[in-house]
């Protein structure tokens, strides 16, 4: 394959061909120079320029000079990247030649988005001078016509030029040499289905989704590639680009039109997945949250430490990159374009998030904080400073019993209540036994600041979205993955909280005291039990802590705390699931 390619490379990189037999060779240049000026269909003569004349003698310095010199020019197709252009090196002549006729034709869109002259033979004046253009400047030329169409139909007819013909558009107009290498080109390039290569304009696109329940949770994982409503119901596709499994088929909001196109196939798609992973309520919405969520603590829990029947070495969101962040940012979008076609469902995220404003904080009233937090993208208000202190609170209070037990992170000293008002022991601790919990938080509070900006309606965020063909603001995901990075590596309040945008001030008794209380405050909602009294708690905490306060008149049972402690579990009963 090494020598094949090779081969290959001297073959296109070379100004002259081998004939068959060896021995023989034929220059490039020569080649075409013969087709061009043999051809009967070179006939079209530039009244500016003399472009097709032989008498035409045309200044250095005239602005249609241009397509006579061999300058380099940058465009070239690669399969590397889904089709998508990218440059190199390679001269102009060597593309301009593909056709006589066709080099006409790119001659007159080159002197119309200089001159602003239509150049059509049937408009254009018998006598023309270089000096007298003005009058015609006003008339849209046929580049403008074509660069005032949508992206999508620029990049169908695009798709019927062979690269020859592409690199010469692209060199008669700087326009569209910039359009073909920008970003939403690009995009457009990549929007096809995985199996059968068809793009999004002529198929129902989605992914295929992975949906179980495990462990008392719901789970619903995606590889997010492209796939096709056909490739998934006609032929049984049934495994990602890397061999993964999936069950499930959820359409994406790729375009307005492929919107309205798959917009019937939504509800069904979600009310499917919501069944399968056993979702408390029957809401397709709701489906949309937990979705958004799961990969939330997918990118905020280290690989080793996450259970899930859906991963394995093969996924290729495991980590913080920049697909995992555009595959969140795809179903923002699918939770934004529901919200703006069922007004309801803003109506409700606010209700939600008013109620745990005032109070309404419990699980009984949320069950899940990690849908708040999505929901919040698109309530009218947001995630502001007050709700996230809300928020944390409510988040370290539901800590405590996977804080102390066993099954969590195992710390059952903490559940010594120190007579001490600053305790950095504490502090230390609770931030690390639940980092992936701060971790999360920390991630919806960045998305919010970058996706969800303050006083923006729903609708144009959507709008702005679908202008990018469901694609997140250029070079958002990459500073995403970026920060996702950076906050694994925080690892105490005042980080956090300088994070989260909220104030924090570590001369403050307030935040500090307020930790040691949510061990009693998880107990009377019914999170937690402490099935220990605090002569054991204190024996517990001397051996990790030997220096901790003591309460006064209270003896630590430091027998008991060098004992196997067996069967200690700081869980509730069943039935008890928060007031």
């Amino acid at each position: 394959m090494k020598g094949i390619c090779i081969q290959l490379l001297s073959f296109f990189s070379s100004d002259r061909i081998e004939q068959e037999g060896g021995g023989r060779f034929i220059e490039l240049d020569d080649y075409r120079g013969r087709n061009t000026h043999s051809s009967s269909e070179s006939r079209y003569h530039c009244p500016v320029c003399g472009f097709g004349s032989n008498e035409a003698r045309i200044d250095d310095e005239s602005p249609f000079s241009l397509h006579q010199r061999s300058s380099p020019f940058p465009v070239r197709m690669s399969l590397s990247n889904g089709g998508a252009p990218e440059l190199a090196s390679r001269k102009a002549s060597v593309a301009v030649n593909s056709g006589s006729t066709f080099k006409a034709n790119i001659h007159r869109v080159e002197c119309e988005s200089k001159t602003g002259i239509d150049m059509n033979p049937d408009s254009v004046p018998k006598k023309l001078t270089r000096g007298g253009p003005d009058q015609y400047s006003n008339r849209m030329t046929t580049l403008d016509r074509i660069l005032e169409l949508p992206n999508e139909l620029i990049l169908a007819i695009l798709e019927e030029l062979d690269t020859g013909s592409l690199v010469a558009v692209a060199k008669a107009s700087s326009e569209i040499e910039r359009l073909i290498t920008s970003s939403d080109f690009i995009r457009l390039q990549e929007l096809q289905c995985f199996c059968s290569k068809e793009s999004f304009m002529k198929q129902r696109l989605g992914v295929g989704v992975s949906a179980f329940f495990h462990g008392g949770q719901n789970s619903l994982a995606s590889e997010f590639d492209l796939l096709s409503s056909e490739a998934f119901q006609r032929h049984r596709v049934r495994r990602s680009v890397q061999g993964i499994p999936f069950q499930y088929w959820l359409p994406l909001p790729l375009s307005r039109r492929h919107w309205q196109s798959v917009k019937p196939l939504i509800e069904p798609s979600l009310k499917a997945l919501a069944r399968a992973a056993q979702m408390p309520r029957d809401s397709d919405i709701d489906v949309v949250y937990a979705f958004m969520t799961n990969i939330v603590v997918k990118l905020s829990t280290t690989f080793e430490k996450t259970w899930t029947a859906y991963s394995s070495i093969k996924s290729t969101l495991r980590h913080a990159s920049e697909k995992a962040i555009e595959s969140y940012f795809s179903l923002f979008h699918l939770l934004l374009c529901l919200a703006v076609a069922r007004p309801e469902i803003v109506k409700e995220a606010n209700q939600r998030v008013k109620d745990f404003e005032i109070g309404y904080t419990s699980k009984a009233h949320c069950p899940n904080l990690g849908h708040l937090l999505t929901l919040t993208l698109i309530s009218d208000q947001g995630l502001t400073p007050s709700l996230s202190l809300a928020i944390i609170r409510e988040a370290v209070i539901r800590n405590v019993v996977w804080m102390l037990d066993k099954k969590g992170s195992n710390m059952p000293e903490l559940c010594y209540l120190e007579p001490t008002p600053v305790s950095e022991f504490r502090l230390q601790r609770t931030f690390e036994a639940s980092k992936t919990s701060y971790r999360i938080l920390m991630f919806q509070a960045l998305f919010a600041k970058i996706a969800r900006p303050t006083n923006t309606p729903v609708s144009t965020i959507c709008d702005e979205i679908f202008d990018r063909h469901g694609a997140p603001p250029l070079g958002t995901a990459e500073l995403l993955a970026k920060d996702i990075r950076r906050i694994q590596s925080i690892d105490s309040f005042p980080e956090f909280f300088n994070v989260m945008s909220v104030e924090y001030d570590p001369s403050s008794t307030e935040f500090p005291s307020f930790l040691k209380e949510s061990i009693t405050l998880s107990v009377e909602k019914g999170y937690s039990k402490l099935p220990i009294k605090q002569n054991r708690a204190l024996g517990i905490r001397k051996l990790k802590e030997p220096g901790v306060e003591c309460v006064k008149g209270l003896v630590a049972d430091d027998a008991y705390a060098a004992g196997p402690r067996a069967g200690l579990s700081f869980f509730p009963g069943k039935g008890k699931k928060g007031k």
